[in-house]
């Protein structure tokens, strides 16, 4: 996938003229997701749940504990009780691969 949005952008940047290998090398991409891995990381958790509708039951019948923590995090504990066994390998493959390639060194 990255190697498909750097040719995008290469050709994009070719469009203008421009060296796309000088303007935007690909270890630049790699130096990019490096900078962002653990943000990028926060997103998929929150967001892969929903993108995927893999979400078991509906909002009313998830129940969780009230451990005393702040109101705002009840929103995102309610994503994360809601996340089916799919989802939750899909997330962890995610991580394997920013590990793996080491994006998060």
């Amino acid at each position: 996938m990255l190697r498909c949005y750097h040719e995008s952008v290469s050709d994009t940047v070719k469009k203008f003229g421009c060296n796309a290998e000088k303007v935007f090398p690909f270890c630049a991409v790699e130096q990019q997701l490096k900078n962002s891995a653990a943000h990028f990381i926060g997103n998929v958790l929150g967001t892969l749940p929903l993108l995927l509708q893999e979400a078991e039951g509906t909002h009313n019948d998830v129940v969780y504990d009230d451990d005393g923590s702040d109101e705002t995090l009840k929103p995102l504990k309610h994503i994360f009780h809601r996340k089916t066994p799919e989802c939750r390998r899909r997330i962890l493959e995610v991580i394997q691969d920013v590990v793996e390639y080491g994006y998060m060194d």
